[in-house]
């Protein structure tokens, strides 16, 4: 899975909530503490904090997570 680098300074520099994007598998159910503001087929939009990063970086169904700018 690819982590934007920019995510992990935004969180290291003092946010806790970081809007993201997400390229997940067909069919991929997210975690009940991810915040998802929309979903279009295999791209969601969501808040991340570093437990929510750290869970889905563990998750198979997600391909990519992508700082929003």
């Amino acid at each position: 899975m690819h982590v934007d680098e920019y995510i992990s300074h935004l969180l290291d520099t003092g946010a806790t909530h970081v809007s993201a994007l997400l390229r997940v598998v067909p069919g991929w159910q997210p975690p009940t503490a991810l915040n998802i503001s929309s979903r279009i087929g295999t791209v969601v939009s969501c808040s991340l904090t570093r437990e929510t990063l750290t869970q889905l970086a563990k998750d198979p169904g997600v391909l990519a997570v992508e700082a929003s700018r």
